[in-house]
């Protein structure tokens, strides 16, 4: 089985300008994190896509496969990146961000997709969204309807594949300075305590329940990721 991992993203750089996260450290966060997921990607010989704007580029390690986004909405774009991917001969591909961390074992969530074990692999977040979706490419039409702010998309998720979903644990993603709290006392992100901002006074608790419902911080044009 061929396997792809096509991460949707604006550059580690331009990540940390969108979501406020001042000075090199937020830079770092989202470099950290991308980096994490071309290593568990790897370790399962899954292939590794970026999928951003020709002026993003220069932010990845070299050597790395870039796919342009393309179509009018967020969910086209995401959609003909995954379609890229399967286009290229890949059986299963996974589907993500550069702010939430890969989970441990993705070379058995990979084994369950292909091995028939479950239709697809979700990694949900706090708001009713998805972190990462892992599919075959007779379920990718769904990415077409994923949008920015979805709180009804892993509800969704569960009517499409019915008991065919593997949900894995929630993470929260960063979208925000406030994120950065709620992140700090999850098992997912223990490895980047030393990147996530301290918690400043000024910044409401609001633990858990922020993320991007379509695996956020994506999109690079309008409708811009939030």
């Amino acid at each position: 089985m061929r396997r792809a991992v096509v991460i949707f993203a604006r550059s580690p750089r331009a990540e940390a300008a969108a979501k406020r996260l001042a000075g090199r450290r937020g830079t770092r966060l989202f470099e950290a994190v991308a980096a994490s997921w071309m290593r568990a990607a790897r370790r399962c010989g899954a292939v590794v896509f970026v999928a951003c704007e020709r002026s993003h580029r220069a932010g990845f390690p070299a050597g790395i496969r870039f796919i342009d986004q393309t179509g009018a909405s967020f969910g086209e774009r995401l959609a003909a990146a995954a379609g890229a991917a399967f286009s290229s001969g890949f059986d299963s591909v996974l589907v993500t961000g550069i702010d939430a961390p890969p989970p441990s074992g993705l070379e058995a969530e990979f084994a369950a997709v292909e091995g028939g074990a479950a239709r697809s692999v979700v990694v949900p977040s706090f708001d009713g969204g998805v972190n990462c979706i892992l599919l075959r490419r007779h379920d990718a039409a769904l990415l077409v309807s994923f949008e920015i702010g979805d709180g009804t998309l892993l509800g969704r998720c569960r009517a499409w594949f019915g008991d065919g979903l593997r949900e894995l644990a929630f993470v929260t993603d960063i979208d925000s300075a406030a994120a950065t709290v709620a992140a700090r006392g999850q098992p997912a992100w223990r490895r980047y305590a030393d990147l996530l901002l301290p918690q400043d006074p000024d910044i409401p608790a609001v633990p858990q329940r922020q993320s991007l419902c379509q695996i956020r911080g994506v999109s690079l044009r309008a409708p811009p990721a939030a």
